[in-house]
């Protein structure tokens, strides 16, 4: 059995929530408590693209993409539900309040 060495993608000055796939199999989204949700491509260790959080925003759970719709899926302070289009900005103005945390 062959071992390879890890690789860093990231080193965040923010907690790391959680790590999600991408649209493309070589993808992956990381989404930072405090900071937002970034894309790798996990072949070539770049970052292509990151989405910014407003001050104050905590994010709580590792975003994801919806597959059929194209837009990414996060939350917020364990109870606000919000999506995006992957080729635009977060928009914490439209966003869904659950009635339990998430």
């Amino acid at each position: 059995m062959l071992l390879s060495s890890p690789t860093v993608l990231l080193r965040a000055t923010s907690s790391v929530v959680g790590v999600t796939a991408g649209a493309q199999t070589h993808e992956l989204l990381a989404t930072l408590r405090s900071e937002g949700v970034s894309l790798y491509d996990a072949r070539t260790q770049a970052c292509i693209k990151t989405w910014k959080t407003r001050a104050g925003v905590q994010l709580t759970h590792a975003a994801c993409l919806h597959p059929s719709t194209g837009r990414l899926i996060g939350v917020r302070d364990h109870s606000v539900l919000f999506s995006w289009e992957r080729t635009g900005d977060i928009d914490f103005d439209c966003t869904q309040t659950v009635g339990a945390p998430v």
